[in-house]
């Protein structure tokens, strides 16, 4: 008896026929389990066609899921790759990087994990989503909500984070101003600021470096520098302690030198979804070298208000005013007032304008008690 086998590829399935008898029946039974099989491989092939697209979005979305909502309405989805000086930078496959003025943000969604700076100088890390009322809320090891104002920088965090530096994450501002006229009388005035300020999420360093020279008819009318030193620690999201240094001199109030250093606590509150305030009181170690006078050695008290504001956008406003009532001599207290604007202009650079007012009850020199003054100035972002 002569017996052939014949096998279906892709079934796995073999008939087996005699040449001298013929079973009918199992040939169909064969052939209704190939067309069985041929149905669920079409199925498995249909299922992966449609399920192709599918995986290739998720994929995109993992390397560009963040959406930002602008105030205008308009979405924009990609990656978020940084907030700093006021822009955030965006990652798209669509035009590359771009640079958005951060308020005009209105909502930010993002997938993956982001350290989120705030105004207060603390940092979270976590991944964030909109609020119905207008906040954003960081998903952290506890849920925390906050105004886009309130958010000052945002960052991809670093795996080695412990080996930043004192010199790393520093940024802050420098402004210049120059007056010159000439005529019936000649006036020269120059001015320097410099406010760099570094930020972790368990302290915050500040410096404040001043100077301005005004010569007028050839004859110096005004001639003053100041530095002045903050070191805060957050014992909470919104109170923290501080210790301070600081030292200046001033031709016109005749002061060849002043230092102090003091301490004390402070607090942050948010009363509006654009403006930021911060209120401190301590206590300083005050000396005083005034020309023709011996050295005065004394204590002085601290009281202050810091606010931030971006409600008359997109100008950027900061005013900072301390009482500084002397615990030595009876009477007598300084006030000192300081004001800035920033307008944004191109990139980093901005105009502002700049004011400031010192007020000493009881001046120990033979001096006028205020000296205030307005300067118009042009700097840049870093």
């Amino acid at each position: 008896m002569v017996r052939f086998v014949t096998e279906i590829s892709g079934c796995g399935a073999q008939c087996h026929c005699d040449t001298r008898r013929f079973d009918c029946a199992g040939l169909l039974n064969f052939l209704r389990a190939c067309l069985r099989i041929s149905r669920v491989q079409q199925r498995h092939r249909q299922i992966t066609v449609k399920l192709a697209p599918l995986v290739l979005t998720l994929a995109t979305l993992h390397a560009f899921g963040d959406t930002l909502e602008l105030r205008n309405g308009d979405r924009l989805t990609g990656s978020v790759e940084s907030l700093s000086s006021g822009r955030l930078t965006l990652a798209t496959k669509y035009a590359g990087e771009i640079k958005i003025m951060w308020t005009e943000v209105r909502h930010l969604s993002s997938s993956r994990e982001l350290e989120i700076q705030f105004f207060s100088g603390r940092s979270l890390r976590g991944t964030v989503a909109p609020s119905s009322n207008g906040k954003l809320v960081i998903h952290s090891v506890s849920d925390e909500a906050a105004y886009p104002s309130e958010i000052v920088a945002i960052r991809i965090p670093s795996a080695q984070e412990e080996e930043v530096g004192i010199l790393q994450r520093w940024h802050g501002t420098v402004d210049v101003g120059y007056t010159r006229t000439r005529g019936n009388s000649e006036a020269t005035q120059l001015s320097f600021q410099l406010q760099p300020e570094r930020r972790t999420a368990k302290d915050t360093i500040k410096l404040d470096l001043q100077a301005l020279h005004s010569v007028a008819d050839q004859t110096v009318s005004a001639s003053t520098q100041s530095l002045e030193s903050r070191y805060d620690r957050f014992l909470s999201p919104r109170g923290f302690v501080f210790g301070l240094g600081g030292a200046e001199r001033d031709q016109r109030e005749k002061l060849n030198l002043r230092t102090r250093q003091g301490a004390g606590f402070g607090f942050r509150l948010q009363p509006r979804q654009h403006t930021q305030l911060a209120v401190f009181g301590g206590s300083n170690f005050l000396q005083e070298d005034f020309k023709g006078k011996p050295l005065i050695l004394a204590g002085e008290g601290l009281a202050g208000i810091e606010i931030r504001t971006h409600m008359i956008r997109p100008a950027q406003i900061a005013m900072k005013s301390q009482m500084l009532p002397n615990l030595t001599t009876p009477g007598r207290y300084r006030f000192e007032w300081d004001t800035s604007i920033r307008v944004p202009l191109a990139g980093v650079f901005n105009m502002g304008l700049r004011s400031f007012y010192r007020f000493d009850s009881k001046p120990p020199a033979d001096v006028k008690k205020a000296d205030y003054g307005l300067v118009s100035t042009i700097g840049l972002t870093f």
